[in-house]
């Protein structure tokens, strides 16, 4: 991704693209003005700098953004965040990852800002969310969709009970002690195992997977993921999640707006989408699975993300604001 130099914006594209150009995107409180961005990429074309095409290619990327804003305001979304590599960088092992100071809180903002309508939508169980993000309890899916707590508080669970992947537990842990740089993580309804520290591995790690698989019933299917490999039923994925929410308040009769990184987060934009809401994506502009099925809209790192939902926090906080004192 291009870097440039801070301005008091969260767009370092913006702010490189007008620098080299000398024009402006902005106007008055608007943060874009579509014209002035067409000037701006036909200036770009005109000075054929090197690596204009990469610019190009992340300015367009950065409009696609600004255009869900104008076209679906933020008050009517309803909300579900990926987590690892979405919201928190990846580490080496997931009980590694380090949440930054103050995101917490800024879901709170927001849960509040959606009138509830928010949810995180992970791979890993509900209560490790609510670990990480101590003390709130936000409305959750888990382990791809396979439990789920809705905004009332009520839990609903689904797929191969744990005990019914005893065996394939087996067959993960002796591939582990003949590959110590893998890492099992056991999720009770799922199993998942890690090569980010040995991505060399890669084909070990699906090897051992799939001979764990042969050992369980057929409801039990492969999920691939960004250096993981990971067995669940197949009864439910966060597509399924989401569609569960948005039948339910205080989601139903918003705009489903999903962001996330992975390949397994494919289905949570298939569904999103075939709302017609919207799918952003976190990283590089090729999912896992291959380049998206459509354009969508994308950010730089979950740093960029956290500083994008920081001014939608903003936002909503003065929507809200202006609503009280209107008579």
């Amino acid at each position: 991704m291009i870097t440039a130099p801070a301005r008091s914006t969260t767009w370092p594209i913006y702010a490189y693209c007008e620098a080299v150009t000398g024009l402006t995107a902005s106007h008055g409180r608007s943060p874009f003005d579509p014209q002035r961005g067409r000037g701006i990429r036909t200036r770009l074309h005109s000075l054929r700098l090197p690596g204009a095409a990469a610019l190009d290619a992340a300015f367009e990327v950065t409009v696609l953004i600004e255009n869900l804003t104008d076209t679906t305001p933020a008050s009517v979304w309803a909300l579900f965040l990926d987590v690892d590599g979405t919201l928190l960088d990846f580490a080496a092992q997931p009980h590694r990852v380090v949440v930054a100071p103050g995101l917490p809180a800024l879901l709170a903002r927001l849960l509040r800002g959606f009138d509830g309508g928010l949810a995180l939508v992970s791979g890993r169980p509900i209560s490790a969310l609510d670990r990480l993000f101590a003390p709130y309890r936000f409305p959750a899916a888990g382990i791809h969709g396979l439990e789920r707590r809705d905004a009332a508080g009520r839990w609903h669970f689904t797929g191969l009970a744990p005990g019914a992947l005893q065996p394939a537990r087996h067959v993960l842990s002796a591939a582990v002690q003949n590959h110590p740089e893998l890492l099992l993580e056991d999720k009770g309804r799922s199993l998942a195992l890690h090569y980010r520290q040995a991505p060399a591995l890669a084909g070990a790690a699906l090897e051992a997977a799939r001979a764990a698989l042969a050992a369980l019933p057929p409801e039990a299917h492969l999920q691939p993921g960004r250096f993981v490999v990971e067995i669940k039923s197949g009864a439910a994925d966060k597509g399924t999640a989401i569609a569960q929410f948005m039948d339910e308040a205080p989601f139903s009769g918003r705009v489903p707006v999903m962001i996330g990184d992975d390949l397994t987060d494919e289905d949570g934009f298939a569904c999103v989408e075939a709302r017609g809401g919207h799918a952003i994506e976190v990283g590089s502009a090729t999912s896992a699975s291959g380049p998206a099925p459509r354009r969508r809209a994308r950010l730089a790192s979950p740093s960029a993300l956290r500083a994008w939902l920081q001014d939608i926090a903003a936002g909503l906080a003065d929507e809200a604001a202006a609503r009280e004192v209107r008579p």
